[in-house]
């Protein structure tokens, strides 16, 4: 069974710029090593015409800027933890898969 590989990306809103780069060079490497590979991104990034080799799922509300200017969000919908846990449950990871979560705000880590 193939390893999986999953990105969580809440700052994609476009297909431009820094984060998308970067987050396309990780997931296209992780393909590279066998991996089967899913991103997570910002609900508002458009990713229709868009082309990849790995699933794209519209997972997060607010970057992590907007996140931090809202200060401590209530464990729901918005909630960067429990947006990324709503969108790990389906995928059913195993101990020797990968989440990396390259941009995060540390006020998105409280509940």
């Amino acid at each position: 069974m193939k390893r999986k590989f999953v990105i969580a990306d809440q700052n994609a809103v476009s297909a431009e710029g820094h984060f998308r780069t970067y987050t396309n060079a990780l997931a296209c490497a992780a393909q590279a090593l066998g991996c089967d590979v899913t991103v997570l991104w910002n609900k508002r990034l458009a990713t229709e015409g868009l082309e990849a080799t790995y699933r794209m799922e519209p997972t997060f509300s607010y970057t992590e800027g907007e996140a931090a200017a809202r200060n401590l969000l209530a464990y729901g919908e918005g909630h960067f933890g429990f947006e990324l846990e709503r969108a790990l449950k389906p995928l059913q990871l195993r101990a020797q898969d990968h989440v990396v979560i390259h941009t995060c705000h540390f006020v998105e880590f409280v509940e």
